[in-house]
């Protein structure tokens, strides 16, 4: 049994990762993998021995902001005759995965209030409309709980659309030019989240606005600072951001909720500790790629982020669902049902962790499969 499921999985897939291996900036794969595997804690709670890494350095001032800086640095130059082909590569990589996601969790849904499991999902009627099937994704809501996590691509679709089109026109404008363009735009973006009562569809211009600047950092990153890497102890230049990442933290802005655009308040903080907390973990992954050995294992985290984005929540929910059925635990029952962000404590934590991680894998692994088995 085993031997086939190796068969099945791993050996098609050896020389895939193998190719995907030698053609792939290594730091940019950790520092993908870190992003996801911070979603996940972030979803779980702190981690645990780490309350004092998480109070000063916590993983809501920062994840996401990581996320928007490796897309940034993997955008590349583009004419207008190539706009085309960005539009469907992005299309089919992220559009019709968030859609055709979405529907499925809508079908998932009415089975669950079908079977009465929990209580707090929509009711059916609701489920399947056309505001929550196809404008909900991009407005940052969980309108099926399980894919709520999806927001993030449903902010990154057409961010990354505004973003080449405005490379476009402004390709004779230096890049330090546009950073100063999508910062303004970003602190008008944070003064409306703090002070004005906006309606639920500003949401998506809010966050277009929001992801414009950190895109923007992560391009200029690899134009200008890279490079520079190349000839400085990177050490020195990491242990450095993080010092300041500290200082700047101290002044408050801990936690930030993008997906609602809520800042505790703060308008420039999210902005820098964005930065520098992204900019840490890429310095850091360029540390790891130089004396680590590459392996498979950050190739799939890495190339599998959609994946887990899309399902880490709902492998959360059953893992827990099956636990307490199978402890006949009542109350955890009553708690899981009336409580989405509820997880049984009972549970390891790295437990959660790892399955939240591991079974989007292997479910894209055998989505890939079936579907090189069935499309040619």
């Amino acid at each position: 049994m085993r031997a086939c499921v190796c068969h099945f999985f791993v050996v098609p897939l050896r020389p895939i990762l193998s190719a995907i291996m030698e053609n792939r900036d290594r730091h940019i794969d950790i520092a993908r993998s870190v992003a996801i595997i911070l979603v996940v804690l972030g979803h779980i709670g702190v981690v645990p021995g780490c309350e004092w890494l998480e109070a000063h350095f916590p993983i809501y001032s920062y994840h996401m902001a990581l996320f928007l800086c490796i897309s940034g640095y993997l955008f590349r130059d583009m004419d207008w005759s190539s706009f085309p082909t960005f539009l469907k590569k992005k299309s089919l990589g992220l559009l019709l995965p968030l859609i055709g996601w979405n529907i499925a969790y809508a079908a998932i849904v009415t089975l669950f209030n079908h079977w009465q499991l929990v209580h707090y999902l929509p009711p059916t009627e609701k489920v399947w409309t056309f505001y929550n099937l196809f404008i909900a994704p991009f407005m940052g809501c969980d309108q099926y709980f399980f894919n709520h996590a999806t927001w993030f691509v449903g902010m990154l679709y057409p961010a990354l659309l505004v973003y080449a089109l405005i490379f476009l026109i402004s390709r004779r404008l230096p890049e330090w030019s546009i950073l100063v363009l999508y910062f303004c735009i970003a602190i008008a973006a944070m003064c409306v989240a703090r002070f004005c009562d906006f309606p639920q569809w500003a949401l998506l211009p809010l966050h277009i606005a929001y992801a414009l600047f950190f895109l923007q950092v992560g391009r200029c990153w690899r134009i200008w600072i890279e490079p520079l890497l190349n000839r400085i102890n990177i050490w020195f230049v990491m242990i450095g951001v993080l010092v300041v990442w500290f200082v700047v933290q101290l002044f408050g802005g801990h936690t930030c909720v993008v997906a609602w655009m809520n800042f505790g308040g703060y308008i420039l903080i999210p902005l820098l500790t964005g930065v520098l907390g992204s900019v840490s973990w890429i310095l850091i992954s360029m540390v790891f790629s130089q004396y680590i050995r590459a392996n498979r294992l950050e190739t799939l985290i890495g190339t599998n982020t959609w994946s887990i984005m899309a399902h880490h929540l709902t492998v959360r929910f059953v893992v827990c669902y099956l636990f307490v059925r199978f402890t006949h635990d009542t109350a955890a029952m009553a708690s899981l049902q009336d409580n989405f962000w509820y997880r049984s404590h009972d549970i390891n934590y790295w437990v959660y962790v790892a399955a939240m991680i591991i079974l989007p894998i292997l479910w894209q692994l055998l989505f890939n499969r079936l579907k090189s088995l069935f499309v040619h």
